[in-house]
């Protein structure tokens, strides 16, 4: 993806950064290169797609940086 096509798709999930060189956000848990019997329990739990959060703080923790993460949790009605 060009760097065009990252921004948009950090826009749509309403993902926000700041630092220096961060991973690229998942866009599939397929794409995320996790272990085969770790995707197959996420799978299983029937998560289907990384919530936003998940999308950018998880390659960032597996790079072993330090995050700080603001996500909505709920919707209340």
């Amino acid at each position: 993806m060009t760097d065009r096509d990252w921004r948009i798709f950090k826009e749509d999930y309403n993902i926000t950064t700041k630092g220096g060189k961060l991973p690229m956000p998942w866009r599939s848990w397929a794409e995320s290169g996790l272990p085969k019997a770790l995707l197959d329990v996420i799978d299983k739990l029937g998560y289907k797609e990384p919530t936003p959060i998940q999308r950018q703080a998880l390659p960032i923790g597996l790079l072993n940086r330090d995050l700080i993460g603001i996500a909505e949790t709920g919707v209340c009605t």
